[in-house]
């Protein structure tokens, strides 16, 4: 038998970012980040989102400790 996980968020912008070792998903909206452990489909952390920066939300460290907003400046 195949265990799966789902993230419940179903909001299209969300972004979704597993950890290295794929036990670990950071699942990052407007509105709030969640933490989940994969294998025991259960939330470890849930944090304010990223706001008006979601768009910006660019690579995420492997850790998951770390992510890059990516912007762009005139010039």
């Amino acid at each position: 038998m195949q265990d799966v996980f789902t993230d419940p968020d179903t909001d299209p912008t969300v972004v979704r970012y597993l950890s290295g070792d794929g036990r670990t998903l950071l699942s990052v909206g407007a509105k709030r980040a969640v933490v989940w452990d994969v294998r025991g489909h259960r939330r470890i952390a849930s944090l304010p989102g990223l706001g008006d920066s979601l768009g910006h939300a660019g690579v995420m460290n492997p850790d998951l400790r770390r992510l890059t907003l990516v912007t762009t400046t005139a010039g």
